[in-house]
């Protein structure tokens, strides 16, 4: 007679343990902590501006200074070229003054040069017309050139509608000057000026 087998041990499952649920946070603390996070956001933001703004001041002064070197240095480079464009040589130093035709007038100048390199000239018919023009010069060893603006002509004597065109550009050769007389080829016309200082 077979004996019956025994039956294997129970073995009981332990229950697991229960972990610790996590506590909710009231509604206020949570708005608490989000406050505080915002500010930390904040305060770090303030201090990274702080911290670059003295070197954006130094980056613009610098900049600054730049430009304004930068003008200054232009501003003398122009007027640099503008006085060496005024500069008068010695030849032209000589004939600055006042220049009398004395055939024509005695009173009236035909031509005047000024140390600032403006002039006037002078188209004279006695007892009939006087009108001046105003103009630019230069001397060359052997030319007097003059730039007359057409636009400043003032008639000084007879009238205003006999006055021609004014030449945009006049070129007279220089025969000889000193200290008294200015001799040019005018039209083919060798004319001496008398040179007077005043």
């Amino acid at each position: 007679m077979k004996h019956p087998q025994p039956l294997p041990p129970l073995h009981l499952q332990q229950p697991k343990p229960r972990l610790p649920q996590p506590q909710k946070l009231p509604q206020q603390n949570r708005q608490n902590k989000s406050a505080v996070a915002v500010r930390l956001r904040t305060n770090n933001i303030r201090e990274r501006h702080v911290r670059t703004l003295p070197f954006v001041v130094y980056i613009i002064s610098m900049r600054l200074v730049f430009r304004s070197f930068t003008l200054v240095a232009a501003a003398l480079f122009i007027g640099g070229m503008l006085a060496g464009c005024n500069r008068l040589s010695k030849q032209e130093k000589e004939m600055v003054g006042k220049y009398y035709n004395t055939a024509l007038s005695d009173m009236k100048p035909a031509i005047e040069l000024n140390a600032d390199r403006s002039a006037v000239v002078r188209a004279i018919r006695p007892g009939d017309l006087v009108y001046a023009v105003s103009a630019t010069w230069k001397a060359t060893p052997d030319s007097l050139i003059l730039i007359p603006d057409s636009t400043s002509i003032v008639v000084e004597e007879g009238d205003p509608a006999a006055v021609g065109n004014v030449a945009p550009r006049l070129a007279w050769p220089i025969v000889k000057y000193n200290e008294q007389t200015l001799t040019l080829i005018r039209d083919k016309n060798t004319i001496d000026y008398r040179h007077r200082y005043e």
